[in-house]
């Protein structure tokens, strides 16, 4: 078989190999390499980033967590080392008040107390109008003295605050009356009346607080301490002397809902736009607070640091991947350009190399399924050329691309057809070849060939030896690769064509012929008509024919049966009145008591004989005419099945007695029925009548009525003989009407299929029959014991 290649777009018989081409879109594709690269270094970057981002997300809230514990534990420190301070400031006036009441050398002492002005700026001894009787002041300021003695310093809020018995209170912002310059005051009443009013310069509280940088090193560069006093306003700023007086926190959250016990309460808060950490511990003695804060967030160096290193990583990690990266990528993408440069040989016809093979597994497991894929495509690509090759219908595939409408292949029912060698018309145009005789049937069928529609039409085509056929073209467009193609199927029909005219003239003949054959079988159906109808007729009269023979027969065996009793009877009387008349001639000579017992004996032996004779007449005659009148009548009843099939072995007695053969009635007594006694009667009589006439030639036998109540609601009446049976081609045609062994011999064949009738018809029941030659027949009736009330054929 031809195994040439079916050719695809981009490749064809007279082009040579097709040419590769990377598939592009509307996005620029990248490089393997490149993308291999950008996604190293995106995953250095994701990594680094993750871990990064999840170090300050851990870190970061640790280093809030120890920057406020460090801060609660600042601000304690610094409020316990001022208030030690504060009260040995006020220890020191104390033991000052203490020497001024025992000497009067109170300047030198005051002199004393001041020393060199660090602790204490200036202790002033006011009199109880609250101006200075004396004044203690450095060395350096000592010419100042005398300005200050008598100045008036009532106005100060310190010195007009009341005070109780010789306790210390101490001032808020305090301008002092020496420098000018603003300080805090502490302030003890004397025992011998008036004051004593000492300055502690700033510069001693800022030591205070300077005293505690190593905690606020612990805690990193930027931690500060606040001496706030009464109304807000800040005393000491351990990171900006210029800050202090210049900052009031009155209303700041910061001090907002402290508790009154001192207990230092932890706080961050946005302080002139900067947001702080910040502990607060208050001096319930003195009403002043205590504040250590260290800078929140990105503004602390400590979390800078942090942030810093995680950005610097990360930069590292980014110069680490970029420089890596390439290198990778060149290593992973070196197999991956091997496959390719592989397949291109493969596409460009070169099969003569195995699929390259490396050290990466998964590189190698491509390279092999890549393998089993040219394999399998190049398998089928022979077995589609198999196919194109040896398909029955002559096919073509032209491209449609602008200006060249060239035929790309055709398979060999093509050549067949058109007498062509593929060879020499491949690459040809069919308007070269000028194969459509008209080719606007080529234009139409190419301008409705669009999308999924499929185009069929009949046009001429020219073959090679300038023959034209008359051929149903079927076509469909293909587009691949961005060129348009159209697959063309084409089947010869010029000889179907040719039959069909062929066909329609013989048509027109027929169409004469079955007028006429249509006119001959009316008539034939019209004397058809006729014949059944008188069919019809004839069985109506033999149907009627065979009732009156059974009601010939019933009155018959009544003649019979009634003969008996009836001559009996009449023996009795004919007798009875002989005695009479001897009883009369007897009174001629005298009536005699023995004449007359031997009347009455005989009277009474005749009316008993008669009696006994007329009623058993009697019976029979009611039983007669219950039997006539079920057989004339469809009257549904309840009765007995004993008795009535009793009451239908009476009328055919006379039949019986006339043969040798014998009957014999096996009935279940109480079997009670709610159905058409009449029908059930008549189908009994003809099934015994049946058995009479064919079961038993020359041959005596035996007929047997067997009826029984079965499955509750059924009752079966069997009709047996153990005659001839009845031969197997006639047992499945029993029922029919005019089937019969005696036709011509006095037989209808109408008794069964009248048994028949009324069994399923009116009794709503079903007769069976099972026949052996040679052993006799068994004719089964089954029926509803109670028949529905849709069978009453009066409805």
């Amino acid at each position: 078989m031809n195994t040439r290649p079916v050719p695809v777009p981009g490749r064809g018989p007279d082009r040579g190999p097709a040419q590769w081409r990377p598939a592009g879109g509307r996005h620029a594709a990248w490089r393997l390499r490149q993308w291999l690269a950008a996604l190293f270094a995106l995953a250095t970057l994701l990594t680094f980033g993750v871990v990064g981002a999840a170090l300050l997300l851990l870190r970061v809230p640790q280093l809030e967590a120890e920057h406020r514990a460090l801060v609660v534990r600042e601000a304690a420190a610094f409020a316990e080392r001022q208030q030690a301070f504060l009260v040995s400031i006020e220890r020191r006036v104390d033991l000052l008040a203490s020497a001024l009441a025992l000497t009067d050398q109170t300047t030198p002492l005051l002199d004393a107390a001041v020393a060199d002005g660090v602790t204490l700026q200036a202790v002033y001894r006011l009199d109880p109008q609250g101006r200075v009787q004396a004044v203690g002041v450095p060395a350096a300021r000592r010419e100042a003295r005398g300005d200050l003695l008598g100045h008036d310093l009532s106005r100060l809020p310190v010195v007009v605050a009341p005070i109780t018995g010789t306790a210390a209170i101490w001032s808020d912002r305090y301008v002092s009356p020496l420098s000018g310059e603003v300080t805090v005051a502490l302030r003890r009443a004397l025992p011998a009346g008036g004051a004593l009013l000492a300055e502690v310069p700033l510069p001693a509280l800022l030591r205070m607080a300077h005293a505690v940088d190593p905690v606020s090193r612990a805690v990193g560069a930027g931690a500060a301490v606040w001496l706030i006093d009464r109304r807000g306003e800040v005393l000491v700023d351990s990171a900006d002397d210029d800050a202090a007086h210049r900052l009031n926190l009155h209303r700041s959250p910061l001090l907002a809902g402290l508790p009154p016990d001192g207990t230092v309460v932890q706080r961050d808060v946005t302080i002139s736009g900067r947001a702080i950490h910040a502990a607060v511990a208050s001096a319930p003695a003195l009403g002043w607070r205590f504040v250590a804060r260290v800078p929140a967030g990105l503004a602390h160096p400590r979390v800078r640091a942090t942030v810093g290193l995680v950005l610097g990583a990360f930069a590292a990690a980014l110069a680490v991947g970029l420089m890596l990266a390439p290198w990778l990528a060149r290593n992973l993408s070196a197999a991956v350009t091997r496959l390719v440069e592989h397949a291109q040989r493969l596409i460009e016809g070169d099969a003569s190399q195995a699929w390259p093979r490396g050290r990466v597994q998964e590189f190698n497991t491509l390279a092999d399924a890549l393998a089993v894929s040219t394999d399998t495509l190049r398998r089928r690509e022979l077995e589609r050329a198999g196919i194109f090759d040896t398909a029955p219908v002559a096919m073509a595939v032209v491209d449609l691309a602008p200006g060249a409408g060239v035929i790309i292949d055709v398979n060999e029912a093509w050549c067949r057809l058109f007498g062509h060698a593929a060879r020499d018309v491949r690459g040809r145009s069919g308007s070269e070849l000028a194969l459509w005789q008209d080719p606007g049937v080529r234009d139409v069928a190419l301008a409705q060939a669009w999308g999924d529609s499929t185009v069929d039409t009949e046009a001429w085509l020219r073959r090679a030896d300038g023959s034209v056929v008359l051929c149903r073209v079927t076509g469909r467009r293909l587009s691949l690769d961005g060129r348009d193609y159209m697959v063309w199927a084409n089947e010869d029909i010029t000889e179907t064509r040719r039959i069909e005219r062929a066909l329609r003239d013989l048509n027109v003949r027929l169409e004469d012929r079955v007028a006429e054959r249509t006119h001959a079988l009316a008539q034939a159906n019209d004397e058809l008509r006729g014949t059944l109808e008188h069919l019809r007729a004839t069985r109506n009269e033999l149907l009627r024919a065979e009732r009156l023979a059974a009601l010939g027969r019933l009155v018959a065996g009544v003649a019979h049966e009634l003969n008996t009793p009836l001559g009996n009877g009449l023996m009795a009387v004919s007798t009875l009145r002989d005695e009479a008349e001897q009883f009369r001639a007897g009174l001629a000579q005298g009536l005699r008591r023995s004449a007359l017992e031997g009347l009455l004996a005989s009277v009474d032996q005749a009316t008993a004989i008669a009696g006994r004779n007329l009623q058993r007449a009697g019976e029979l005659v009611t039983g007669f005419k219950q039997v006539a009148a079920d057989q004339t009548s469809e009257q549904r009843r309840s009765f007995a099945l004993d008795e009535l099939v009793r009451e239908i072995v009476l009328t055919l007695q006379p039949s019986f007695r006339r043969t040798a053969h014998e009957i014999v009635v096996d009935v279940a007594p109480g079997v009670q029925l709610d159905s058409y006694p009449g029908a059930l009667g008549q189908a009994v009589t003809n099934l015994v009548t049946n058995a009479l006439v064919h079961a038993f030639e020359g041959r005596t036998g035996q007929v047997r009525i067997i009826g029984r109540a079965v499955d509750g609601d059924q009752a079966s009446i069997v009709v047996a003989d153990d005659g001839v049976g009845i031969p197997a081609d006639q047992l499945c045609r029993i029922f029919e009407p005019f089937v019969t062994s005696r036709m011509g011999r006095g037989g209808t064949g109408l008794g069964l299929n009248i048994a028949h009738n009324a069994v399923v018809e009116i009794l709503r029941g079903r007769l069976d029959v099972d026949s052996t030659p040679g052993q006799g027949s068994r004719f089964t009736i089954r029926i509803p014991r109670v028949v529905p009330s849709a069978a009453d054929p009066r409805t």
